[in-house]
C-alpha cells in the first residue's frame, strides 16, 4: 500500500511538473551547456558510428549523458584526480571513487557493468561487450589502472555508455514514449544502474543537478529534465538534420 501511494504521489508531482515552463537551461548554464553542444558536434560521427553497430538512435544515446557534458565543463578544472587514481589503482572504489572524463563516469560504475555482462547470457543484451571485461594480463592492480586509462579515452567512454544503455532498455518498461524513456534510461544513469525500480522513481523528477541530492534544490535542476530537453529540442537537429 505503502508503494502505491508513494508512486502516486510521485506520478503526481511529474504530472504537475510537465505543465511548467522549461527553464533556459542554455541560459542558466552558459558556456558549459555551450561547450556540452560542441562536443556533441564534434563526435557526431563517433556517436553515430558506435550507436548504429548496437541499433541504437545516436541522438538519444548523447541525451542520457548530455547533463554530465555540462557538469564536466563547469567543474573540470576544479578537481585534482592524481592522488584518488593513486588510491584507487592501491586500494579500489571503496576507498577512491570518482568521476571521470566528458561523461562523469566512476570506476565503480564501469566494475558494475562488467559484472552484469559477465553474468548475462552470451545472446543477450551483452552479446558485444565482452571486450569492455578483457584486459591484459596482471594483477588487480594492474587491471585498476588499465581501466582507468581507459575511461580517459572517449570511444571507450562511448562504448560503456552503449553497454549500459543496451542493459538499461531491458530493465526499462517496453510501453514508454521516446522521451520517457529517455527520462528513465538517463535517471538510472545519474542515481545507479541497479537501483530498483522503486528506488528510481524517486529520481525522475528530483531536483539535484548538478551538485546532489545533499545540497538545496535552490539553484538545482533535474537531470532528466535536462537529458529529456536536449532530446527533443537540439539532438534532433545534431544527429538528424
Amino acid at each position: 500500500m505503502k508503494k502505491y501511494f508513494l508512486m502516486s504521489a510521485l506520478l503526481a508531482i511529474g504530472a504537475l511538473q510537465a505543465f511548467a515552463p522549461a527553464p533556459d537551461y542554455k541560459l542558466h548554464y552558459g558556456d558549459a551547456y555551450s561547450a556540452a553542444i560542441n562536443f556533441c558536434s564534434s563526435n557526431k560521427a563517433l556517436f553515430q558510428a558506435k550507436a548504429s553497430e548496437h541499433h541504437i538512435d545516436a541522438a538519444a544515446l548523447s541525451a542520457i549523458v548530455f547533463p554530465e557534458l555540462i557538469r564536466f565543463n563547469a567543474f573540470q578544472n576544479l578537481f585534482e584526480t592524481a592522488a584518488l587514481e593513486l588510491g584507487y589503482v592501491n586500494a579500489g572504489a571503496k576507498v577512491a571513487d570518482f568521476s571521470i572524463g566528458p561523461f562523469q563516469m566512476k570506476p565503480s560504475f564501469i566494475e558494475t557493468m562488467e559484472k552484469l555482462v559477465e553474468n548475462a547470457p552470451a545472446d543477450s543484451w551483452a552479446a558485444g561487450f565482452q571486450e569492455l571485461c578483457s584486459f591484459d594480463a596482471g594483477d588487480e592492480q594492474s587491471i585498476r589502472q588499465q581501466r582507468l586509462q581507459r575511461l580517459k579515452q572517449t570511444d571507450w567512454q562511448i562504448d560503456y555508455l552503449l553497454c549500459y544503455f543496451k542493459y538499461a532498455e531491458t530493465v526499462t518498461a517496453n510501453d514508454l514514449k521516446a522521451d520517457e524513456k529517455i527520462r528513465n534510461i538517463a535517471t538510472r544513469y545519474n542515481c545507479g544502474p541497479t537501483k530498483s525500480n522503486l528506488e528510481l522513481q524517486k529520481w525522475l523528477f528530483r531536483k539535484s543537478f548538478p551538485y546532489g541530492p545533499a545540497v538545496s534544490t535552490d539553484n538545482q535542476h533535474c537531470y532528466a529534465d535536462i537529458a529529456v530537453d536536449f532530446y527533443l529540442k537540439i539532438a534532433p537537429k545534431l544527429f538528424h538534420p
